[in-house]
């Protein structure tokens, strides 16, 4: 199978990460052209769900990413995975997540996400853009994480969840001052 991307904006770098149920194609991981390209996937194995992953960054810190979900065999649901919950916390205080939230450098939030219809084998659900890690996470319903600010920039958090029905994601950005 051929994935392929393009992008906009003039990113400076671009980053691809895949993983899945069962296991990932680590050939896709890594740099990735700037200006788009094409990846042939390894063979996939049968009843397993793969995310591909791409994330980029421009000048002024991240830019969107976008995932693709491929789903080799698996039994087909009737619910899609959706993003019940993207909450930020700041001192305690609940943001307004639908539109960038301006933060002060060095501060430190708490995230949290809930999901429903991703308890099923073949569930992924994952975080891109500017979490710390390549995170992700199979078959869980609810997230807390903390997460600091230690750079003036755009970051850009991305949740995404799939499961053999289909997917969903929420976006919340944050502009430090």
């Amino acid at each position: 199978m051929l994935i392929a991307w393009k992008t906009s904006g003039n990113p400076l770098s671009c980053a691809g990460r895949v993983w899945g149920s069962s296991g990932g194609d680590s050939g896709f991981e890594g740099p990735k052209d700037v200006a788009g390209g094409t990846y042939k996937t390894t063979e996939l194995k049968r009843n397993g769900a793969y995310v591909y992953s791409i994330d980029c960054q421009n000048d002024k810190g991240d830019a969107a990413g976008d995932s693709v979900t491929v789903n080799v065999g698996a039994d087909f649901l009737n619910f899609a995975p959706f993003i019940t919950v993207l909450d930020v916390l700041l001192d305690g205080e609940k943001l307004d997540t639908n539109s960038p939230i301006v933060i002060p450098l060095k501060s430190k939030i708490k995230l949290i996400w809930e999901s429903t219809n991703t308890s099923t084998p073949f569930s992924v659900c994952s975080a891109t853009g500017s979490w710390p890690t390549n995170y992700q996470n199979i078959r869980n319903s609810k997230i807390e994480e903390e997460l600091s600010f230690t750079n003036h920039k755009i970051y850009h958090f991305r949740v995404f969840c799939t499961n053999e029905s289909g997917s969903s994601s929420k976006v919340v950005q944050f502009i430090t001052e």
